[in-house]
């Protein structure tokens, strides 16, 4: 717990400091995952597109976009079963820190932002190792501008990551066992 305070208020003390590092933090905690989810379509349609010349079954062109948002859903759904019954505050409600983000005072744990992008993360790293890494990334420095940010602890985001990544192996793993799927 006190390193779970200490990572988050040490993350967080650079608020303020600079009004660039104020505006990038901003910028990544707010705007990267929209830009993601777009990353994410155009990826989808790339991976559509290089289906068709493969002659692939209709069902399978779709797939690594609907198992995409499959499993952002799972984690959206997920997290948030999670925060409502174990009801941890914001590290800004309790004044731990200083919020640089307007936020509702809602559950903080797990990050529903990391559940949502590492299990779509993982999703486009198991179609396409190279884009999955650079979703990975985006995904943590998304994740730690949340808490530079004062939106969450640095254990939301870790309880976050690992619902996220579980679920996306899920997604993509359990119909292919179930159903023989290559």
């Amino acid at each position: 717990m006190l390193a779970d305070i200490w990572l988050t208020t040490s993350i967080n003390s650079f608020a303020f400091q600079y009004s660039w590092l104020n505006i990038l933090g901003i910028f990544l905690a707010t705007y990267l995952p929209f830009i993601l989810v777009a990353i994410f379509i155009i990826l989808g349609f790339k991976n559509v597109r290089d289906s068709l010349s493969l002659k692939a079954g209709m069902p399978f062109r779709w797939l690594m976009l609907f198992e995409g948002f499959l499993a952002g859903f799972w984690g959206f759904f997920v997290a948030g079963v999670i925060g409502f019954l174990w009801n941890r505050p914001r590290p800004f409600v309790l004044g731990d820190v200083r919020s640089i983000v307007a936020h509702a005072a809602s559950p903080a744990f797990p990050s529903t932002h990391a559940s949502i992008f590492f299990a779509l993360s993982t999703i486009v790293f198991l179609y396409n190792r190279k884009a999955g890494i650079w979703f990975f990334i985006a995904s943590v420095i998304m994740s730690l501008a949340r808490v530079f940010c004062g939106l969450h602890w640095f254990s939301d985001i870790l309880a976050g990551m690992g619902i996220g990544i579980f679920i996306g192996l899920i997604v993509y793993y359990f119909p292919r066992r179930l159903f023989h799927i290559q």
